[in-house]
């Protein structure tokens, strides 16, 4: 048993004297390498919004699409997907951006309210009074 461990510490001698005494590591290990990116992406971070369907049918001029904070958002803009219909009957697209401040300044728009909003509209649009 002496012998085993005389063996192991003059082994152990050997290694240490063959092998350098090394510091801490300085490098990365491979695969590891940190790279530092530019601040320039290829997609702005910022999504880009169109302008207002329903405030350029109306007004002939319009602020950036609101989003998900607009009252006809759902899944985008509802009234995009009615915008030719829409082209031709600026009144209506004048209600709807009534109605769609009215909602962002907090006022309550009950349905009924804005059907006979709607009714009066098309029944002038039609010469029906």
């Amino acid at each position: 048993m002496a012998a085993d461990v005389e063996v192991k510490r003059v082994q152990a001698c050997i290694v240490s004297a063959s092998v350098p005494s090394r510091g801490r590591i300085r490098g990365y290990a491979d695969g590891c390498i940190v790279q530092r990116c530019h601040g320039r992406t290829v997609k702005p971070r910022i999504e880009h919004r169109q302008f207002c369907t329903i405030e350029l049918i109306a007004e002939g001029h319009a602020e950036r699409c609101p989003g998900a904070g607009c009252a006809f958002w759902d899944r985008g803009c509802a009234l995009a997907r009615v915008e030719s219909e829409l082209d031709g009957r600026p009144e209506v697209a004048r209600l709807l951006v009534d109605l769609r401040r009215e909602l962002e300044a907090g006022r309550v728009v009950e349905l009924r309210e804005a059907r006979t909003r709607f009714a009066h509209i098309l029944n002038e649009d039609e010469g029906i009074a």
